[in-house]
């Protein structure tokens, strides 16, 4: 699973209004890519993933994934899912119209990712 997400993420940095993600293993280890480095440092998404996802889960009202919050800000969204088996996504865009179809859209693959055989 891990060089799946890997391949996955890659192909995914350049989606339209997206500012960069990452893919937590149920372990606790992230993997992060940035599309725009200057605005969206990969080492400053690597800081700020943990916290985030700590704070989905206590503001969690069910603890049965998958699980999905987002929080919406002047210049932007930040959107955590959490799969049934421990896999999060983390992702950062731009607040508009483009930008929104990608959340819902990467949302969904993420969610999809590794469940066809």
């Amino acid at each position: 699973m891990k060089t799946l997400t890997s391949e996955w993420l890659a192909g995914r940095a350049t989606a339209p209004g997206l500012l960069g993600c990452g893919i937590g293993e149920p372990n606790g280890d992230w993997l992060c890519q940035c599309a725009d480095a200057a605005g969206c440092p990969t080492e400053k998404l690597e800081q700020i993933i943990p916290q985030l996802t700590e704070a989905g889960q206590w503001l969690a009202s069910d603890d049965r994934p998958p699980q999905s919050h987002t929080w919406t800000f002047a210049e932007g969204k930040i959107r955590a899912v959490t799969r049934p088996d421990g896999w999060t996504l983390v992702a950062v865009t731009r607040a508009d119209a483009a930008a929104a179809q990608t959340l819902d859209a990467l949302t969904a693959e993420f969610l999809a990712l590794g469940t066809a055989n």
